[in-house]
Formats: C-alpha cells, structure tokens, sequence
C-alpha cells in the first residue's frame, strides 16, 4: 500500500514539473493558432487569431519560426490540459485514501 502511494506522490511531482514547465512555456507566444492545408504542391501554413482572415493569413515557409512556436503552443496547451487532469484524478485518488484510512481507523476505535 505505501508502495501505491509512493508512486502516487512522484507522478504528482513529474506531473507538477510538467505544468510548472508547460506554464512557462505559454507566457510568451504568439496569439492564434497554426492552420495546415495540403495540396499538390506541398503543405500550406496559415496563422489564425482575432483579427485575421477567416482561413488564417498564410505563413510563408522563410518564416520557421512562427510556425514552430505556433506548433509547440498548441502541443504545450494540449499537455498542460491532459497533466492538470491527471493531477487531479490523482488528487482525488489521495484524498479518497486519506478517508479511507481516516475511517478505518475511527470504526476500530469504536469496537474498542
């Protein structure tokens, strides 16, 4: 049992790094999101957000870089919502053992 929770306690920490990490990350990128079209001649990039047009403003391919971050945004957000619920099944998975034990050991008290 205390194996359990000792496995429980370092997913929640990798988890914590994770989403402190991820975090950080998404402070500083830029607003939209990446749109990807393929067609004959290859892969289109378009960058789409408030203010743009409706299929997004293409992206030429010179511009790597806001292709990238725009890639690893959506990636990070996609982590950062999969880590904070896995954090809180964990959560709810110590919390429901503390009751447990909390309980198990008020009803032994009683018997005696």
């Amino acid at each position: 049992m205390e194996d359990f929770r000792e496995m429980l306690l370092q997913e929640q920490k990798r988890l914590e790094g994770i989403v402190r990490k991820t975090s950080e990350q998404l402070k500083d990128v830029p607003e939209g999101a990446l749109r990807l079209s393929c067609s004959a001649k290859g892969v289109q990039y378009y960058h789409q957000g408030p203010g743009k047009k409706k299929n997004g403003e293409y992206i030429r391919k010179s511009d790597q870089t806001l292709i990238h971050r725009l890639a690893q945004k959506s990636y990070d957000e996609k982590v950062l919502r999969l880590a904070a619920k896995r954090l809180a099944q964990i959560k709810k998975i110590m919390m429901r053992k503390k009751l447990k034990k909390y309980f198990c050991v008020n009803m032994q008290r009683e018997e005696n």
